[in-house]
């Protein structure tokens, strides 16, 4: 499963939640306005991804981001099932139904 994260270093304690959902076998994407060198390590080591934005309250950089995230969820997800390239879904309206339910963690792929 995956979680986007905003601001995962604000409030200071919050970062254990990224810590905790980790540990669970969540892959946390992290989004923020934040250095990814001034995170605490331990925040560091419990995102898988991070993007960092100019602000946070700008619609346009936060959709960039998270669409960042779903290609690179995609490809990874493209690759393990042996697609060569992610249009290859495209012609197959049923199985890219299934294939971003199963990266979303749905238990249904009845999407369409």
């Amino acid at each position: 499963m995956n979680f986007v994260y905003l601001s995962p270093h604000f409030p200071p304690n919050y970062y254990q939640f990224c810590l905790h959902l980790n540990e669970l076998g969540v892959n946390v994407l992290g989004l923020a306005d934040e250095s990814y060198d001034l995170l605490r390590p331990e925040l560091r080591y419990s995102l898988r991804e991070y993007f960092r934005v100019n602000d946070m309250h700008h619609y346009d950089e936060l959709l960039r981001a998270c669409g960042y995230f779903t290609h690179r969820s995609l490809t990874a997800m493209a690759s393990s099932t042996g697609l060569t390239r992610i249009t290859n879904i495209g012609s197959k309206p049923k199985r890219a139904c299934e294939l971003i339910s199963t990266w979303m963690g749905l238990r249904t792929t009845t999407l369409y």
